[in-house]
């Protein structure tokens, strides 16, 4: 039940992050190119330094 629970939540969330996202491309083309590239860099870095892809991706959608 825990885990179903936790899945929602990530789902929710994830959905409001690209609404945002979807929102700054449609408002500011440099500022989401400048967004979506420091995910990415944030995303290597954390590969390159050892974490998990699960923690990496989390990084970039953090970052």
């Amino acid at each position: 039940m825990v885990a179903v629970t936790q899945y929602n939540r990530e789902g929710e969330s994830r959905s409001i992050l690209i609404s945002f996202v979807q929102s700054i491309q449609e408002r500011d083309i440099v500022t989401y190119e400048h967004s979506r590239r420091v995910a990415t860099y944030a995303q290597r870095l954390a590969r390159y330094l050892g974490w998990s892809r699960r923690e990496a991706y989390d990084l970039a959608l953090a970052a």
